[in-house]
């Protein structure tokens, strides 16, 4: 009897040094890349603001209001959609047998593809009908969580935030499509209008306010800059073509979207956030990159936002995060996250969306006793927060890195 009695007064303080244990190895395992973010924030600083304030010159990546006339329904059957089950939901004709291997990447070649094109090739070019593409300049933004096969995404805060898009434009298919233009354009003699929409088509991917398809409208510009030198080279376009092109020294376009992201992580130094925020959130075009981290944020905001003494602040991060919002009303639509801000959400919500989830739309592989710890209070945001130190992205710095060769 005495054992029992004394093992129920030991129990409690047994059970609390068991919660001191685990929040302390959560604390370890996992926090040096939270260090290496702020580390890199620090040294790369300078530099991201500088191609920060060279990129918001650029027309591809300034800050525009958003409004005018939406191309969401012009473009909903012409172009290919893809399904989170890998389907293609919409398939307006198979691009991929167009152009044979060799010939996909012709602006880079060394071989003039006017004259490595044989006859069956050429036909089949000319044959595929894009004459929608020169529609393009009629539209100002994209809309595509309301314009989409399903007839509108149903965003929910689930899985640390992330927001389950039932369709997504196939950036694959788009690259086919600007390819195979730009040849059409250059094999009738009119390479300067299908120039002219390649890069319509950028921009409006890019307001579409997907992260994903930003970067495909990067890709798009830069193979469309390609194309302009070669065609001025040859004497194919005037040298004042070369005025929209990326500045071929610089390659910040190429290191700012990464960047970016690693600013508006949740565990980011605040103060570096809001410099960021307030010197170019009105000029540079942080639409694409916005969704994520806020969805995250506030899916996490019942752990988050309140903090015990000795614990990690986030407040800071989230009112820079409804500094963003405030700041980019006129430019960003948001419909991912500017509603999904508003809605009341609980630890218990939280919980339940994240263990109803199917296992293959987490944002994280966790096991299934996962709900279990997010349950217990004590534990819940010490875990919470080392699974977000899971989600810094070694990428972030990565193109910075490889230039001064640390």
């Amino acid at each position: 009897m005495r054992r029992w009695i004394l093992g129920m007064v030991l129990l409690p303080f047994a059970l609390l040094a068991l919660v001191d244990v685990i929040c302390l190895l959560f604390q370890h395992f996992g926090g040096e890349e939270r260090q290496k973010l702020l580390s890199q924030i620090r040294t790369y600083h300078p530099r991201v603001l500088g191609d920060l304030k060279t990129l918001s010159q650029h027309e591809l990546f300034k800050s525009r209001p958003h409004q005018g006339r939406d191309a969401g329904e012009f473009l909903l059957s012409r172009v290919q959609w893809q399904l989170r089950d890998g389907a293609k939901f919409v398939q307006p004709a198979d691009l991929s047998k167009v152009l044979e291997d060799q010939h996909w990447d012709w602006p880079r070649s060394e071989v003039d593809i006017r004259s490595s094109l044989g006859d069956t090739e050429k036909k089949r070019i000319e044959t595929v009908d894009l004459s929608w593409m020169k529609d393009l300049d009629r539209f100002d933004y994209w809309d595509i969580d309301h314009q989409n096969p399903n007839g509108g995404n149903q965003c929910r805060i689930a899985q640390l935030g992330f927001c389950l898009m039932p369709a997504s434009v196939d950036g694959a298919y788009l690259g086919r499509v600007q390819q195979i233009f730009l040849l059409q354009g250059l094999l009738k003699g009119d390479l300067a209008r299908a120039v002219h929409s390649s890069r319509s088509l950028a921009l409006l991917l890019m307001t579409t306010e997907s992260s994903t398809l930003a970067t495909r409208a990067i890709v798009m510009w830069r193979n469309t800059d390609l194309v302009v030198h070669w065609a001025v080279d040859h004497g194919l376009l005037p040298n004042a073509e070369l005025a929209r092109n990326f500045d071929r020294t610089s390659g910040a376009e190429l290191r700012v979207p990464y960047a970016i992201e690693g600013y508006l992580h949740l565990l980011a130094d605040p103060n570096a956030q809001r410099e960021i925020i307030l010197q170019d959130s009105s000029s540079f075009n942080f639409c694409p990159w916005m969704a994520s981290p806020i969805a995250t944020a506030k899916a996490l905001s019942p752990l988050f936002r309140g903090h015990a003494p000795g614990e990690l602040d986030l407040e800071p991060v989230y009112k820079n995060y409804e500094l963003l919002m405030e700041r980019t009303l006129a430019t960003c639509q948001g419909a991912r996250f500017r509603e999904l801000w508003n809605e009341p959400i609980t630890l218990e919500d939280m919980v339940r969306d994240f263990d109803e989830a199917p296992s293959s739309e987490r944002s994280l592989s966790l096991p299934s006793w996962t709900h279990l710890l997010m349950a217990l209070p004590i534990v819940s945001r010490t875990y919470a927060l080392s699974l977000m130190q899971h989600t810094i992205g070694l990428y972030f710095f990565k193109p910075y890195e490889k230039e001064t060769g640390q």
